[in-house]
């Protein structure tokens, strides 16, 4: 019990009153130190959350910047897998390149090889139709008259003198070497002149090429000779004089005719034994040679 008094006393003691200070003073609210570390530590607390906010966003843009980044990164390297792949292609192409440039100059050394083979085979192929030409070509010395009326077969030497003088030739009367009649079937293959009924074809010849020659360009001339003006006989139609064609020849020039006319060619003609054609005044003549040649006389007007 004693300690216990003693106790009391010292706690007693321990509040008495300093100097200076009242009742009042010390019924008044006083901060204590662990006041003061939770307002502190509240203030941390808010800051802490500031910071948790503000590095939340900082993450958010990090994490968008860094997924722009990649993609970024991602579209570079498809514009380098594209570079890359261009860069094969045009190496590929250039390699290409190269093989036709090859491939040209091989084809150009054969065609300028084939040039100077073609050359040669024109020369030979032109030499060929000149040995064609003279081997179909008629003697020019011979002259065919035909479309005659068949009373007058029986003195064809008349009939020609007739001729002779109505082309202002009379004196070639004495250069006249042999004459022959025809039949309707050799006329028909070896006459330039339509055949018709009641009248005959007889084949002159002359000293020369030349003296035929000469007549064939004064018929032409001449124009149409009336059989009844020349010969004096009461016939109509017209006297036909011409050079005489082989068969062969024959045939080339009928067929050369007909396509003439049918592709409205203006001139076919037979002159020394050899056919020419021509589309119209401004185009230069065609000589027609085998029968490959006909296809030159295709081309319409």
């Amino acid at each position: 019990m004693a300690s216990d008094s003693k106790a009391i006393k010292l706690r007693s003691n321990s509040r008495s009153v300093s100097p200076g200070l009242t009742d009042d003073t010390l019924t008044s609210p006083v901060l204590t130190p662990s006041s003061s570390m939770e307002a502190t530590l509240n203030s941390f607390i808010q800051q802490q959350t500031k910071f948790n906010e503000q590095q939340s966003k900082f993450n958010n843009n990090m994490s968008e910047l860094l997924s722009q980044q990649s993609q970024n990164i991602k579209d570079q390297n498809s514009k380098l897998n594209e570079i890359h792949s261009i860069a094969k292609t045009v190496n590929d192409n250039q390699e290409r390149i190269n093989k036709l440039e090859q491939q040209n100059q091989f084809l150009t050394n054969k065609l300028t090889q084939l040039i100077g083979q073609n050359k040669i085979l024109s020369n030979d192929i032109q030499g060929l139709k000149t040995s064609v030409t003279h081997a179909n070509k008629s003697s020019s010395s011979e002259i065919i008259f035909s479309n005659v009326p068949v009373q007058l077969s029986n003195n064809l030497h008349s009939v020609v003198e007739k001729v002779l003088s109505a082309l202002e030739a009379p004196q070639l009367v004495s250069d006249i070497l042999q004459m022959r009649k025809i039949n309707n079937k050799t006329l028909s293959s070896a006459s330039s002149s339509d055949k018709r009924p009641n009248n005959i074809s007889f084949i002159v010849r002359f000293k020369s090429e030349n003296v035929a020659r000469h007549l064939i360009n004064l018929k032409r001339r001449k124009g149409l000779l009336s059989i009844k003006q020349v010969l004096d006989v009461d016939v109509q139609g017209s006297i036909f004089v011409n050079e005489f064609l082989n068969s062969t020849t024959h045939v080339l020039y009928r067929k050369a005719k007909e396509i003439c006319k049918k592709n409205h060619w203006k001139y076919v003609w037979v002159s020394d034994g050899m056919i020419f054609a021509r589309r119209d005044d401004n185009t230069d003549k065609i000589n027609v040679v085998v029968e490959n040649d006909l296809q030159l006389l295709t081309a319409s007007i």
